[in-house]
């Protein structure tokens, strides 16, 4: 999930023109950590600083904590070492992550990089990505739940010829380089020699994550891996978003009538099932010198 984190991540930065330069395509990382520490409930900024720097015991009287800039308030949980030396700068252990994540780096590289020792980075790296399963994933990777909250998904979908379509799914596989020989069989699919971790990872057509499963072997195919993706199954089960309702043309006899449906569906391949949430790609035919895609 922390995948769907950073790209979310990501995406909100280039929507937030106080630290997105769009000329550039560059981003203000201290602005953006500082707005989305205040932003934070002050629990969940306690326990991100908590998961990685040591509490600094303060011995000052004089002033209110309280009162203190958010800034100093930040810095006065930031532990040293046994010779007083300050812990690494928060900013470029999370860029280090990004680029660990995104671009295959390895911690060797964000060493050379940052000046920062690797092992630093490794240990980071895993309290990361706790937070981010949890405190990030619940703030960014944010499903539809109301018909007002899916419209906003729909545009390119609708404008394609495809009302009632929201986003498009499909398993996304992760290498698995550490996997053990006892489950190794169970993390080779049929596509991949290698062993993988799968997620069922469903987006719009802006590249935005809206949900995504739990890591599962990389032996499973569409068909079973769906069966643990909750969001899709409950607009199956019709328990989300079933009051959306839209047309679809149909032929009944000589005459093309439009027909009412209720709920939402989803852009799949041909490997899942056939539900009527699930909808794969088909041929395309020319009737009345017209495109139809059935």
């Amino acid at each position: 999930m922390i995948y769907a984190d950073a790209a979310n991540i990501l995406a909100d930065m280039q929507e937030e023109d106080s630290w997105y330069n769009d000329t550039t395509g560059s981003f203000d990382i201290q602005q953006y950590l500082k707005v989305m520490m205040d932003d934070h409930d002050h629990h969940e900024v306690d326990v991100f600083n908590s998961m990685i720097y040591d509490d600094e015991e303060d011995h000052s009287e004089d002033e209110d904590e309280d009162d203190a800039p958010q800034e100093k308030k930040t810095r006065k949980k930031m532990g040293k070492d046994a010779k007083g030396k300050p812990s690494s700068p928060l900013e470029l252990l999370i860029l280090g992550a990004f680029r660990y994540l995104g671009r295959g780096l390895t911690f060797d590289d964000l060493e050379e990089s940052t000046a920062i020792s690797e092992e630093v980075h490794r240990k980071f790296f895993h309290k990361f990505i706790n937070i981010g399963s949890t405190v990030l994933y619940d703030r960014y990777v944010r499903a539809p739940q109301t018909k007002e909250e899916v419209q906003q998904h729909m545009h390119e979908f609708a404008t394609a010829g495809l009302p009632g379509a929201f986003a498009s799914t499909d398993a996304t596989n992760i290498i698995h380089e550490l996997c053990n020989w006892k489950n190794r069989r169970a993390h080779i699919g049929f596509k991949s020699k290698h062993a993988c971790r799968t997620y069922n990872t469903t987006v719009n057509h802006r590249r935005r994550i809206l949900a995504s499963t739990f890591g599962n072997p990389g032996s499973f195919n569409d068909k079973t891996l769906i069966l643990f993706d909750t969001f899709i199954r409950d607009i199956k089960r019709g328990e989300k978003l079933d009051d959306y309702t839209f047309e679809l043309l149909e032929r009944r006899g000589e005459e093309v009538v439009a027909v009412q449906y209720k709920g939402v569906w989803i852009v799949v391949d041909n490997g899942y099932h056939n539900w009527s949430t699930t909808v794969p790609q088909r041929a395309v035919m020319r009737c009345c010198n017209c495109l139809w895609i059935i």
